[in-house]
């Protein structure tokens, strides 16, 4: 350990505070400890704070440590055996070289700090001597006098930091009204734009509704109208022509009827042309066996009635079917032209209402009549109705002679023109 001391001006306990507190502060990246005892013992923070207020001499040393280095202020009182405890204090810097290496940067930069800050003059000058002392006495009253400032410039730190910290205050609250104003006169704008737009919404509902109830009384107006309706009345009809167009067909007991027929002129056809073909076969069977000529006379003319009815009936059916066929055509035309006459007819009265409103001179009578030539006229149908199996049949007999004698069995049957005139009236 390695040590040296020297003198230093006496002053009070709060300028020693306030010194070794000054350069605690100004090295707290070293990890300064600051050690304070009076002469009952050392001294806790707390207790240490009293003197930092008093003007008094009760201190009586101060340790100032950076690591291995020690600062230590000593209060010489009158009881020292040193000649100058009247006037000095001692500050010794000690080394602990167990502690570390002195580092001389920290040496030189503390204690020229520490000589700076402990260099305060008193509070108080000393009235004592006035004629051996008289220079020491000035210089005492200029230390006081310069303690004096020192402690006014400290003051008026204190309380420049007061103000800075007032005003910083301040201004925080200032911005914060001005936040508080600013955020006020937003949520005003906020809401006055709310009503404005719930206004403009209400309007145009209103506007919306009156447009709606507008058309309504268009549309009602519109549905009075005769042309409206006579449009309607066209478009229904297009449309309903348009249907029956695409599912064209007849009702379920025409279509019972229809298949009835086909049946019954089939199972005729093949019945006839059956009973045909027996009699013919039974003819041929006469005609082997060596019967009577009677019996196969019969047969033949069985054979050949029949098959006369089959061709009869075959040519009478098919007859029906092409009148069926085209009387379907028919109606579908018809229908086709329907549409057409309902088109044309649209137009002609289309064309009279716009000349009506347009002119004061009635419509042309010719006009309308070459215009409305052949509307929903009806041509008479040129299919011929089938005749009946029977006429068939007696066309086929008795067309072509003046007269016939069937002899059937022992029976004989004679027929003339006017028999037959009555034969095809009955028939019919």
């Amino acid at each position: 350990m390695s040590n040296f001391a020297r003198y230093i001006p006496k002053i009070n306990d709060r300028d020693v505070l306030r010194a070794f507190e000054m350069v605690k502060g100004k090295f707290s990246d070293k990890s300064p400890k600051l050690l304070i005892s009076d002469n009952f013992g050392q001294l806790g923070p707390s207790e240490a704070e009293r003197f930092m207020v008093s003007s008094s001499f009760n201190l009586s040393s101060v340790a100032l440590q950076i690591g291995p280095h020690t600062w230590n202020w000593n209060r010489l009182r009158a009881t020292s055996n040193d000649k100058n405890s009247a006037t000095y204090d001692t500050l010794t810097f000690s080394l602990n070289q167990q502690l570390g290496a002195i580092d001389r940067d920290v040496l030189v930069s503390v204690s020229s700090a520490l000589d700076a800050a402990l260099a305060k003059p008193l509070v108080v000058a000393n009235k004592g001597k006035e004629s051996d002392d008289y220079i020491h006495s000035k210089k005492e009253i200029l230390g006081a006098l310069e303690s004096a400032v020192t402690e006014i410039l400290v003051n008026a730190a204190a309380r420049r930091d007061q103000f800075d910290s007032d005003f910083s205050r301040k201004e925080e609250q200032l911005a914060q009204k001005l936040a508080d104003q600013r955020r006020d006169e937003l949520e005003q704008i906020a809401e006055k734009d709310k009503r404005l737009n719930d206004d403009l919404s209400a309007r145009r509902e209103g506007l919306d509704k009156r447009e709606k109830g507008l058309s309504e009384l268009q549309k009602k107006l519109d549905d009075r109208n005769n042309t409206h309706v006579r449009r309607d009345i066209r478009s229904s009809l297009l449309q309903l022509a348009k249907e029956r167009l695409q599912n064209f067909s007849v009702s379920k007991e025409t279509r019972i009827q229809y298949w009835a027929v086909h049946i019954v002129s089939v199972i005729g056809i093949v019945a006839l042309s059956a009973a045909s073909l027996m009699y013919g076969s039974e003819l041929i069977a006469v005609y082997a066996d060596g019967k009577s000529l009677a019996f196969a006379i019969a047969l033949a003319i069985k054979s050949g009635l029949t098959a006369a009815a089959a061709i009869t009936l075959g040519a009478w059916y098919l007859r029906w079917l092409n009148r069926w066929l085209q009387r379907i055509a028919d109606a579908e035309f018809k229908l086709q032209q329907f549409r057409l006459d309902i088109e044309r007819a649209s137009w002609l009265a289309e064309t009279v209402l716009e000349w009506k409103s347009s002119s004061t001179e009635p419509f042309p009578e010719l006009l309308a009549a070459r215009l409305s030539a052949g509307l929903f006229a009806s041509a008479p149908s040129e299919v011929d109705d089938p005749q009946t199996p029977a006429a068939h049949l007696a066309n086929a007999l008795f067309g072509a002679a003046a007269s016939a004698k069937i002899k059937i069995g022992d029976q004989e049957i004679v027929f003339d023109r006017k028999s037959i005139t009555s034969l095809e009236s009955q028939a019919d």
